[in-house]
C-alpha cells in the first residue's frame, strides 16, 4: 500500500512539473507574439516622416518618426511609441510593453524633427543593445555611449542628419551650467554621463560613419 502511494506522489510531482513547463511555455509565446512578433519587413516600409516639426498631432507624430527610425535600424520587433503629459524633459524605455515613452517636454524641446529622430534613436539603441546583448558586462554609463553611437548611423540610415543628437546634447550641457549643475563634468555613480562627455562622443562617432557622395 506504501509503494501505491508513493508512486502515485511520484506520479502527481512529475506531472505537476510537465504542467509547470507547458504553462511557463505559452506564457513565453504569448509574450513573444503580442510584444516581440516581427515588426517589418523590407518590402513593408512604415511611413515616411513628412519632416515638419512641430505638428498637431503629437502623437502621431512621434509614432510615425519612431517607426521609420525602427525601420532604418532594422528593428525586427514591435516597439511602440507613447506621448506622456509631462513638462520635463524625459525619454525613456518601458520594457514590460516594449514602448518607448516620450515627455512633451521633450518633444517641444526639439528644435527639429532631425532632433526628435535623435531621440527616439538613442532610446531604440537600448533596445538593440537589450535585443543583441551587444552591451556585454558593460556598465549603464558604456550602455549610454552606445547607445549614442548606434543611433548617429541610424539616423544617417533614415536620411536625418547624424549631428543632431550631438546638437541637442550641446543645449542640454548648456541647460546644465544655467543651473550650475555640480555634476556637469563628473557623474560618477549616475546612470548618465555628463552631456558634454556624450556630445563628444557622439561626434565622434558621426566622424566614423561611411562617406556618401
Amino acid at each position: 500500500m506504501f509503494d501505491l502511494v508513493l508512486d502515485l506522489l511520484i506520479m502527481l510531482i512529475v506531472i505537476t512539473g510537465f504542467v509547470f513547463v507547458i504553462v511557463d511555455s505559452i506564457s513565453w509565446i504569448i509574450q513573444f507574439v503580442i510584444h516581440r512578433r516581427w515588426y517589418r519587413t523590407a518590402k513593408s516600409p512604415p511611413e515616411q516622416p513628412e519632416k515638419k516639426h512641430p505638428q498637431d498631432d503629437v502623437e502621431r507624430h512621434v509614432r510615425v518618426v519612431g517607426e521609420w527610425m525602427c525601420y532604418a535600424a532594422g528593428m525586427s520587433y514591435r516597439v511602440n511609441f507613447q506621448v506622456e503629459d509631462d513638462a520635463h524633459i524625459r525619454a525613456w524605455i518601458d520594457f514590460s510593453d516594449w514602448t518607448i515613452r516620450i515627455t512633451k517636454g521633450f518633444y517641444n524641446d526639439c528644435r527639429s524633427e532631425d532632433e526628435l529622430a535623435a531621440v527616439l534613436a538613442h532610446e531604440i539603441g537600448h533596445l538593440a543593445i537589450k535585443i543583441g546583448k551587444k552591451s556585454g558586462s558593460g556598465s549603464r554609463i558604456d550602455q549610454e555611449y552606445k547607445a549614442d553611437q548606434l543611433a548617429a548611423s541610424y539616423l544617417s540610415n533614415a536620411g536625418y542628419d547624424p549631428n543632431a543628437l550631438a546638437r541637442q546634447l550641446w543645449r542640454h550641457t548648456v541647460y546644465d551650467l544655467r543651473v550650475g549643475d555640480p555634476d556637469f563634468l563628473n557623474r560618477q555613480g549616475l546612470t548618465h554621463p555628463p552631456f558634454i562627455k556624450r556630445m563628444v562622443a557622439a561626434n565622434s562617432a558621426v566622424r566614423l560613419l561611411p562617406q556618401t557622395s
